[in-house]
């Protein structure tokens, strides 16, 4: 889907939103729960959209207010917890990590930035919940992966937002001179060789949907695989704990095929604040005209086109 399939899927969100706000208001045969999970619906899509056109604050506002408005929808339900799992601070004081520049400017490569004992733990409790909940494979529609998302695992979340998180934020601000970033998405991705075929092996070449793009090692033991980034024609393969950090919505790539064994991979994807209200703390519901208002100016801002998107769930 290109970056006009969205504004007009923004526009038809918006008025699925407004028309079911004005029937609840006007009264009629259609009871006003039923409305309420239609207009909350049409919430998530225009947040859906805006992530997609990069109207990243915007998107996260809509959420969270959306949250608050409609506190029965599931999706809303599940992207404000999304959104609160990753915003987190720490005291956690972190020295500049030695990196090597990949291509100046758009991607570098941290060495050791995780300690081996993180990374096997991390694979670890990622093993024992998916025993249970299984992988995902449909979250991220247009590239889909085989992976699960730290929110869903408590014991990595924590790991996560307490030693993990502070590191790749230093990596940022160090080497792309951006003040803070915020986490949108964090996941696992297992890539598995098979002998008989139909492994899951890489990835096809793609455009992030991020601004920042994260891809931290976790093991050792499989042959191939690694970032393959189009404009160097060849991969990159962070070792464990090594971190490659690029403008994802910039840098055309893909996975390359592992060709043995069974490759773990920290994926992240994160943006830089836009003086947008970003706070989860004190998120408060606007009312209907002060949206509309709201959505008509950022609702057609450029973004860019097709590539490794979100994967919001659908209605």
């Amino acid at each position: 889907m290109n970056v006009f399939n969205f504004k007009e899927g923004l526009y038809w969100y918006q008025s699925l939103e407004y028309l079911c706000l004005k029937q609840i208001k006007n009264g009629g045969e259609i009871s006003e729960n039923i409305l309420k999970e239609y207009a909350g619906n049409g919430r998530h899509g225009q947040s859906a959209c805006l992530t997609e056109l990069k109207q990243h604050a915007l998107a996260r506002k809509l959420w969270l207010t959306g949250s608050i408005k409609y506190p029965s929808n599931k999706f809303l339900k599940k992207e404000s917890n999304r959104i609160k799992a990753y915003d987190f601070e720490t005291d956690l004081k972190v020295d500049s990590i030695p990196v090597e520049r990949v291509i100046e400017g758009l991607a570098y490569l941290g060495r050791s930035v995780l300690g081996g004992e993180i990374c096997d733990r991390v694979i670890k409790e990622t093993e024992e919940f998916t025993k249970e909940s299984g992988w995902t494979t449909t979250r991220h529609y247009e590239v889909p992966t085989h992976d699960i998302p730290i929110s869903s695992i408590p014991e990595v979340l924590t790991i996560f937002n307490t030693q993990i998180q502070p590191l790749l934020k230093n990596l940022i601000q160090f080497n792309f001179s951006e003040t803070e970033i915020i986490i949108h998405d964090a996941f696992i991705v297992k890539y598995e060789y098979s002998a008989e075929g139909g492994g899951n092996t890489g990835l096809p070449m793609h455009y992030d949907q991020s601004e920042y793009s994260f891809t931290v090692g976790l093991n050792e033991g499989f042959e191939g695989g690694g970032t393959f980034i189009r404009i160097l024609e060849k991969a990159v393969v962070p070792g464990v704990g090594d971190c490659l950090v690029f403008k994802g919505g910039k840098l055309e790539h893909g996975g390359q095929d592992i060709t043995e064994g069974v490759r773990y991979v920290l994926v992240v994807f994160g943006f830089g604040r836009d003086g947008v209200g970003w706070g989860v703390e004190g998120v408060e519901e606007v009312d209907l005209e002060e949206e509309e208002e709201m959505e008509e100016d950022g609702g057609t801002g450029e973004g860019g086109g097709g590539g490794f998107s979100f994967g919001f769930d659908s209605f």
